[in-house]
């Protein structure tokens, strides 16, 4: 399975590199991009999951997926997020919510 992840993401960025030159391959192997992204951070939660719920940190399994989503996107993305209002993002107990104006609520909540 890793090994097709692998590959996948090899492919996409061997694709984004060609798709420079046409805005149609560029949304889509930014789509395809965006979607293996979302499969590896989603394969990391299945693989994280049980580990943390052994050591009692099992509520930090969404927590986990939401910055490897953020880290693997953006970067192969190329995107980048600035959060005003850093420091105040220490409160323990806050419920952060996303607008799902487009599919990037999963990235910019990872930041």
């Amino acid at each position: 399975m890793l090994l097709k992840l692998f590959v996948s993401v090899t492919v996409l960025i061997f694709l984004q590199s060609l798709g420079m030159k046409s805005p149609a391959l560029r949304y889509y192997v930014g789509v395809g991009t965006f979607m293996v992204s979302m499969l590896a951070s989603a394969t990391v939660g299945v693989v994280v999951a049980l580990p943390l719920t052994l050591v009692g940190r099992q509520y930090d399994i969404s927590w986990v997926v939401a910055r490897v989503m953020h880290i693997l996107s953006s970067n192969l993305l190329g995107i980048t997020f600035e959060v005003e209002g850093e420091e105040y993002l220490d409160t323990p107990n806050a419920v952060y919510i996303g607008n799902h104006q487009t599919m990037l609520d999963i990235v910019y909540l990872g930041r």
